[in-house]
C-alpha cells in the first residue's frame, strides 16, 4: 500500500473534468460588452486560451482600448464566470464515470 493509503488526488487544469471555455467564452463575451465591445467571437476568445484571466484583461485592455481599471475588470469577469459555472458547466461524462 502506498504511503496515501487508498486516497487519490485529481488535478484539474481546466478541461479535464468539465468544459469549461465556453463558460469563460461568455463571460469574457459579457465583460466585452459592458465596456462597449460587442463583436468578440469564439475565434476571438480561442487567442487568449491556457493564460491567465489576468494576462488575457490586460492584453483586452490594450486591443480594445478599454478604461475600466485591470481590478474592476478582472473581479467582472471572475464573478460572470462563476454565476455561469454554478448554472451551465457541462461535465465529462467519462469523467462523471471516474470520479463517482
Amino acid at each position: 500500500m502506498s504511503a496515501f493509503g487508498r486516497t487519490s488526488i485529481i488535478f484539474d487544469l481546466d478541461g479535464t473534468l468539465v468544459d469549461s471555455e465556453p463558460n469563460y467564452f461568455e463571460a469574457g463575451r459579457q465583460t466585452l460588452a459592458e465596456q462597449g465591445i460587442t463583436d468578440f467571437t469564439w475565434a476571438d476568445h480561442e487567442q487568449y486560451v491556457g493564460i491567465s484571466t489576468r494576462e488575457t484583461l490586460a492584453l483586452w485592455k490594450e486591443r480594445y482600448g478599454l478604461r475600466a481599471p485591470l481590478e474592476v475588470l478582472l473581479a467582472d469577469k471572475n464573478r460572470r464566470y462563476l454565476e455561469l459555472a454554478r448554472a451551465s458547466t457541462h461535465v465529462y461524462p467519462e469523467m462523471r464515470r471516474f470520479v463517482g
